[in-house]
């Protein structure tokens, strides 16, 4: 257990900040570049032909004991499909709020019928897990193989990280998971438009 700001932070989460931000440090290596390129590289992009992507992320709001979870899914042209925000009891680590972020955008993007997804999230080191059958979740396994069978319902996902920058919207979505009683959904919405247009590049 590590202290940081006053907050107590588990190891997992600790290793998992520390690669994240070596990952976004070699991404803006950039020099003598106008701050339009530096915006390009920790912006995420729309996905290729025939790919959905999936940016997720989920947060703890310790005073009420639950988590919030935010989903966006978007397409080729950088057109938001749906966005969601869901609350849902207190677990028990980071690792874990991730992990089901990831599978309820999985189970949301199943009504879509999109055959390829690109998932992405912050959390380096469940990307390695989930790509790479690392075990270093003994303890929530279930959830990983949860989230491997839901994989299996497509014909691809690739799972990928993705820097906090240009995974904001996620982020923004399940804080706003403190203000609801249980989920909501939004359809070409004018407020998740407004924030896409200016964390995801086309």
């Amino acid at each position: 257990m590590y202290i940081y700001e006053k907050v107590s932070l588990e190891i997992h989460v600790v290793v998992n900040n520390a690669l994240s931000l070596k990952s976004e440090f070699k991404q803006l290596q950039v020099f003598d570049v106008p701050s339009t390129q530096i915006t390009k590289v920790i912006s995420s992009k729309p996905p290729p032909i025939g790919f959905l992507k999936l940016n997720v992320d989920g947060t703890t709001f310790h005073d009420q004991h639950t988590i919030g979870i935010g989903v966006l899914s978007w397409d080729q042209n950088g057109d938001v499909l749906v966005a969601c925000s869901k609350l849902e009891r207190d677990v028990v680590s980071s690792e874990f709020i991730e992990a089901i972020s990831m599978l309820r955008g999985l189970q949301i993007c199943v009504q879509w019928d999109a055959p390829k997804i690109l998932l992405e999230t912050h959390f380096l080191t469940l990307v390695d897990a989930l790509n790479n059958h690392v075990e270093y979740y003994i303890d929530f396994d279930f959830l990983l193989q949860d989230i491997r069978r839901m994989m299996n319902y497509y014909q691809e996902v690739k799972v990928l990280h993705v820097n906090m920058i240009g995974n904001s919207v996620a982020h923004q979505l399940a804080r706003h998971a403190w203000s609801i009683s249980d989920n909501e959904m939004w359809w070409e919405c004018p407020v998740v438009k407004y924030y896409t247009k200016y964390t995801y590049q086309r």
